[in-house]
């Protein structure tokens, strides 16, 4: 074996290993404990192509990772929001690569599983809104709820939004989108 090979074989190895110049880099970890000491960690995961939102959970000494965000959407901007129970709710901004819009996403996780999560994340703004990463989000422990507000751009206007949901989050407990500021 050449000296030449052996490099390009130690180069391959390490750049697949635990490293910051690794491709599947995690990034942005949020992590919340409950009275209990049950956990949930959200963070953010960039594939080399894309960037996800994933999750682990520990329930009965074993951690249940899942990825909760779209794979095919650049995703970005991650909060987390506990509610009752560790039930809680992640939101993020997606991108989507084709129009170039970005949306906010959320989805709500559920006390007991697996599956801890939702089948699939909830879109919280318009499909036509073009989302700024300075979302903000807050979490209701006592009755469950969440109030998203969010500042966007509609037919080349800046405008402020907000809407609130229930739990879990779908679109048959969201009240409807209300715009902050002057139309």
């Amino acid at each position: 074996m050449t000296l030449r090979r052996l490099f390009q074989i130690l180069l391959i190895v390490s750049l697949h290993g635990t490293s910051l110049f690794s491709l599947n880099n995690p990034n942005n970890p949020i992590v919340l404990l409950d009275d209990v000491g049950n956990e949930t960690v959200v963070w953010e995961f960039d594939t080399g192509t894309t960037r996800e939102i994933q999750a682990a959970v520990f329930a009965g000494g074993t951690y249940f990772f899942a990825t909760i965000s779209d794979p095919t959407l650049y995703s970005f901007g991650l909060q987390y929001g506990s509610g009752v129970n560790t039930q809680g709710t992640a939101a993020w901004i997606s991108t989507n690569p084709i129009s170039g819009l970005s949306s906010l996403y959320a989805i709500s996780r559920f006390l007991n599983g697996p599956p801890f999560w939702q089948a699939s994340p909830t879109l919280i703004s318009a499909a036509t809104d073009n989302v700024f990463p300075d979302f903000q989000m807050q979490s209701n422990i006592n009755f469950g709820n969440t109030i998203f507000t969010w500042r966007c751009v509609e037919a080349g206007v800046v405008k402020i939004k907000a809407r609130s949901a229930g739990w879990p989050m779908d679109t048959s407990n969201m009240s409807a989108i209300t715009t902050m500021s002057p139309p």
